[in-house]
């Protein structure tokens, strides 16, 4: 039968224990190597292989602007986010 406590009235022992039998699992331990590298999409739910590369930052712009770029986005089938970076992207190619 499955221990119904929560992690929160376990023991530090018996959550080490619980550790132990997870990693000992094969299942577990072959999950946990075909995911090596990989990210998880949340748009479709699966892992990719394609982890992500770059810097976050942050950008402020008006209302009317990301309005704009979502029905830009939407015309090319991409996420506002997307466009953002593909209108970048674009334009610094005519300062090079």
């Amino acid at each position: 039968m499955v221990n119904a406590k929560s992690t929160k009235e376990k023991s530090q022992e018996e959550i080490e224990e619980e550790i132990d039998v997870w990693h000992q699992s094969s299942d577990f331990t072959k999950a946990l190597k075909k995911s090596a590298g990989k990210v998880f999409d949340p748009k479709t739910r699966t892992m990719t292989g394609r982890p992500r590369v770059g810097r976050k930052f942050n950008v402020t712009f008006p209302e009317l602007t990301i309005e704009k770029l979502k029905e830009a986005a939407s015309k090319r089938g991409v996420g506002y986010q997307t466009m953002v970076r593909i209108i970048v992207s674009e334009k610094l190619k005519e300062y090079e």
